[in-house]
């Protein structure tokens, strides 16, 4: 699976499409690049080699410029979308659909959220909308990279799997998940990092924060019953957290997205 380490994009637009389910059909090349992540529904794209490969809710697909396929829709759904030229051209760019494994999908699809909504309320070539594109293009790159050199193995997978389906539950701790490995806390959280490229407990802290980004943009929470939701037993824990990997306050998060609702 190979991702350029450079993508200088001249011009892009960022969509959200709802799809419905069809027979296999020939999508012909393309004069731009797509990237998109299923939120909903399912996919499956044979390239013009005949590889097939499965996208399916939390999946991302890289389709390159100039690349047809067959694409074929058991399932209809939803999904970002981004298309984009480039002021050069990678001959080793190839089609590919993954589904995270060393970072939760949540940060993903937070990416693609965060994108989406810049490039509606500025110019694509806003400073912000731009930094929002760089930075889940180097998502990306990290994550096919990083994955394609490492085995996971079924414990940390395992482990893994709890964090990102129970993080709301305020007993989840590293020290629980210890036990369930059975494994010394030390070996686990070595293995942890080395499998996921961070430790368990900022690991846990940041799928935390990132569903609290999803509540308050919602503008169905306050900032506490945010905290509660994403499993922090502390307000003030939450926000000193929140702080540090967002460098806004929850309330001063919130009060920017209920702003950018209002941008026509």
């Amino acid at each position: 699976m190979y991702f350029p380490d450079e993508m200088p994009i001249k011009r892009f637009i960022v969509l959200i499409n709802n799809y419905e389910k069809t027979q296999p059909i020939t999508v012909a090349s393309g004069h731009f690049h797509s990237i998109t992540f299923r939120m909903s529904g399912k996919k499956v794209i044979t390239d013009e080699n005949g590889k097939v490969m499965a996208s399916e809710k939390g999946s991302i697909t890289y389709i390159p410029k100039n690349i047809g396929y067959i694409s074929d829709t058991p399932e209809g759904g939803t999904m970002y979308s981004l298309h984009f030229e480039l002021e050069h051209e990678d001959p080793k760019a190839e089609a590919f659909v993954f589904t995270p494994k060393r970072l939760s999908t949540s940060i993903f699809e937070n990416a693609f959220r965060s994108l989406c909504e810049s490039y509606n309320i500025s110019s694509p070539h806003n400073y912000d909308c731009m930094a929002h594109l760089y930075s889940l293009l180097a998502l990306i790159k990290k994550e096919t990279e990083q994955t394609s050199n490492i085995i996971i193995s079924k414990r940390m997978s395992l482990a893994k799997e709890t964090i990102d389906k129970g993080f709301a539950d305020t007993t989840l701790t590293v020290e629980n998940l210890t036990k369930a490995s059975g494994v010394s806390e030390a070996y686990f959280r070595r293995e942890f990092k080395a499998c996921f490229g961070t430790s368990p407990i900022d690991y846990i802290r940041k799928i935390r924060i990132e569903n609290a980004k999803l509540l308050l943009r919602s503008g169905l929470y306050s900032v506490s019953e945010t905290a509660i939701e994403s499993g922090f037993d502390s307000i003030s824990y939450f926000s000193t957290t929140f702080k540090k990997l967002c460098g806004i306050t929850p309330t001063e998060y919130a009060s920017k997205m209920r702003k950018n609702k209002e941008l026509p």
